[in-house]
């Protein structure tokens, strides 16, 4: 579903990307970007530390994908996320998070995701003085 989701074909059996769409293809995989679609499990709304807010202010801002090695199929994972930091903007809050995409199996790191979660109307709260 992914892969017609972004645009591949599941026309012709002729089609470059049936082995994309397929899953009974003899060379079936998944697209490397797969791994966006495995993270963003943290509910900033129960985070600790961070204020109430409204979800609905809530933004994607920026996004990085970092791949070590590519995504296998039938194969499970460890997602681990971390919020590694949290910037004052004045008119909202920038949450930054790390996440780690871990082959169960091997226990290496597939994949790196750092994302940037906009909070409008959370900022303010610096030190004016100290600037």
């Amino acid at each position: 579903m992914y892969a017609l989701g972004i645009g591949c074909s599941n026309g012709d059996y002729t089609s470059n990307d049936l082995c994309f769409t397929y899953e009974k293809a003899s060379n079936f995989k998944t697209l490397p970007t797969n791994y966006l679609t495995m993270c963003h499990r943290i509910d900033l709304t129960q985070f600790p530390g961070l204020p109430a807010f409204n979800p609905m202010a809530l933004v994607h801002g920026e996004e990085s994908l970092t791949i070590h090695r590519q995504p296998q199929v039938d194969t499970e994972y460890t997602i681990t996320e971390t919020i590694v930091d949290c910037q004052d903007k004045k008119s909202g809050a920038m949450v930054v998070m790390q996440t780690e995409i871990k082959s169960k199996e091997s226990g290496l790191i597939d994949a790196t995701v750092q994302s940037g979660m906009f909070i409008r109307g959370l900022g303010g709260w610096t030190n004016q003085e100290a600037r």
